[in-house]
């Protein structure tokens, strides 16, 4: 079980930028991955279940993501994932178990999945830009439909750790580097996004 916080950001990249170099930012990589979320779940049943976090939880465990990653070197790669992960009392992510295996491409194993009866409910597109921060490897997500998130996941220091205390650490440690956030350390991209595409998030992410 690993555990990350992602928070969505309300600031332009460059703003984000000069704030990090402030401290003695290194820059790691670039990459965009490219997931299509699938599951046996119909239309109007993923419909009837699009609020909560509960809800939220029961949707992904019921998914297999079909993941597509290109770090911009002419060789992508193509994986298969399934996610279980752990909510606590308010709705947070708190960790996270993903399994996952390589495959030769996404577009057979698509239709493999089609053929099974399970309908792509969501298609979600991560533009990424990794920068080290002290410990942490920051990765500003810019998510089509949704606008620029951040996220970081726990290191090896804090193994030791119950997801609790982890999740806490790293929020604070994100709201000490002085950036504009929301409230939410446990943002769920791909339900965002889902829900927008069903126009229940009006043009700043907000639930309606």
């Amino acid at each position: 079980m690993k555990t990350e916080i992602t928070v969505q950001l309300f600031e332009d990249k460059d703003t984000i930028l000069a704030k990090l170099r402030d401290r003695k930012v290194e820059f790691v990589e670039n990459y965009t991955v490219v997931d299509h979320y699938f599951t046996k779940m119909s239309r109007q049943e993923l419909y009837n279940s699009s609020t909560g976090a509960k809800s939220y939880n029961n949707i992904i465990r019921n998914s297999i993501i079909l993941r597509e990653i290109d770090n911009g070197d002419g060789d992508r790669k193509a994986k298969i994932v399934h996610k279980n992960k752990v909510l606590d009392a308010n709705g947070n992510v708190i960790s996270e178990d993903k399994l996952g295996t390589s495959i030769g491409n996404t577009t057979t194993v698509s239709k493999i999945l089609e053929r099974a009866g399970l309908n792509c409910w969501c298609e979600l597109v991560n533009h990424s830009t990794v920068y080290r921060v002290g410990e942490f490897d920051l990765a500003i997500q810019d998510i089509d439909g949704l606008g620029l998130f951040l996220e970081i996941e726990e290191t090896k220091s804090m193994e030791h750790w119950t997801s609790e205390e982890k999740f806490e650490y790293m929020k604070n440690f994100v709201l000490g580097l002085h950036l504009k956030v929301g409230k939410d350390f446990s943002c769920k991209k791909v339900y965002m996004k889902f829900l927008k595409d069903l126009g229940r998030l009006d043009s700043t992410n907000a639930l309606k």
